[in-house]
């Protein structure tokens, strides 16, 4: 029983390793600007939100205006980021994937 377990454990390392070898790279950038829209989005909603729900007077309607410049700003700072380290980035997607190869 211990054999069977300890030869498909291997089995399924391999197919993660070979999976993660082929999906690394779209994995990682989409998950970089899924983040990176999703902080968009949440920003739209949070400005979209007070304008519809608050008055102009009531002061949260300018708390959620706020919040939403706040998060816009930390998506800005992201791409800003995304755009300056793409190199760097890709680099170490590179480096990710020929681990992947030396451990086959």
């Amino acid at each position: 029983m211990l054999l069977v377990a300890s030869i498909v454990c291997i089995l399924i390392a391999y197919v993660y390793i070979f999976l993660m070898q082929v999906t690394i790279g779209w994995l990682v950038w989409f998950a970089l600007f899924f983040t990176f829209g999703l902080l968009t989005g949440a920003g739209f909603y949070s400005f979209f939100y007070a304008s519809k729900n608050y008055d102009a007077e009531d002061p949260t309607r300018d708390y959620c205006k706020y919040a939403a410049y706040v998060v816009w700003g930390i998506a800005c700072v992201l791409l800003m980021s995304l755009c300056c380290c793409y190199n760097s980035i890709a680099l170490g997607i590179a480096v990710f994937k020929t681990t992947c190869e030396y451990t086959k």
